[in-house]
């Protein structure tokens, strides 16, 4: 494995990410993703990262979740391996040529290919709790991929041009108590606000009049999430998209007060929001599209 390009692609809780070349003996190389931890001092964040790594090795392989490759100890390093994903993650694509999001097409595709990694990590026991626009990642042409675990970080060097907030920020009403599967739905759902409106949803009170839009019953729990009802402002360029029947009320789901009213992901995926929308091949034609 040789990181001595030094290609930089993102950072994770103190650890660095790397573009890398794997290759043995005369086989062609390979580009991976490298993250590197030192471990002289193994704080806290050591002890994360061996967690995540445990984590991960213990989820079956799946197409739609990003794969720890290997992980092992050079010097004072922990070094985790997993596939390049050539086109980064959807936050940076929606950074650089999405800003006000992506058409109805794309999304459906997103979410479906990323809700097949979340009905695979709910399937073998294990809670996602990141489920967001940094965490999904693409390799060009031919995958959209969940990170999970060991294997999330953010993408790019200059997170000053990320303008996307973190998720964390508007987490599932009872994840003040613990997280769930249902967590994770709702989360989903969040998601889906920002594949359909982009850099638009930049603020906390912005979030919170989009998902008010979603669900009538949002001014009686605003608090449970830390949010002041007379603080909401729903910007005027929201209101610019109309989007689907079909996808409000897929949200709507996602969004439920009570986790109970909250489909599964194999259940999410029979809405009809997501009937009939094409494959991963129609998505990057969409995109490549938009980059000529």
């Amino acid at each position: 494995m040789n990181t001595e390009s030094g290609i930089v692609i993102g950072t994770s809780n103190g650890a660095t990410v790397y573009q890398a070349d794997e290759s043995y003996e005369s086989n062609k190389a390979t580009a991976v993703a490298v993250k590197i931890l030192n471990i002289k001092n193994k704080d806290e964040r050591y002890w994360d990262l061996k967690h995540d790594i445990l984590n991960s090795k213990s989820l079956p392989h799946h197409p739609n979740v990003v794969e720890i490759k290997a992980s092992f100890t050079v010097d004072d390093n922990l070094c985790v391996m997993m596939p390049f994903m050539s086109f980064g993650s959807l936050q940076s694509l929606i950074s650089s040529r999405f800003r006000n999001g992506f058409s109805e097409d794309c999304i459906a595709i997103i979410l479906t290919e990323t809700l097949k990694g979340v009905a695979h990590i709910h399937r073998n026991r294990h809670i996602h709790k990141h489920i967001g626009a940094k965490n999904i990642f693409l390799r060009e042409s031919s995958a959209i991929k969940l990170a999970f675990a060991a294997a999330e970080y953010d993408h790019g060097q200059n997170h000053t041009t990320t303008a996307l907030p973190n998720l964390c920020n508007w987490p599932a009403p009872e994840v003040q108590g613990c997280c769930t599967t249902m967590s994770d739905i709702w989360l989903v759902g969040i998601t889906a606000l920002q594949l359909a409106f982009g850099l638009r949803v930049s603020t906390r009170q912005g979030m919170a009049g989009m998902i008010k839009k979603h669900r009538k019953d949002w001014d009686e729990r605003t608090q449970k999430v830390g949010l002041d009802p007379t603080q909401e402002q729903l910007d005027e360029q929201f209101e610019e998209r109309e989007l689907p029947r079909s996808f409000q009320d897929m949200v709507g789901m996602c969004l439920g007060q009570e986790q109970l009213d909250r489909p599964t992901a194999s259940e999410l995926l029979k809405h009809d929001f997501f009937k009939n929308r094409g494959d991963v091949h129609c998505f990057f034609n969409a995109i490549n599209r938009k980059r000529m």
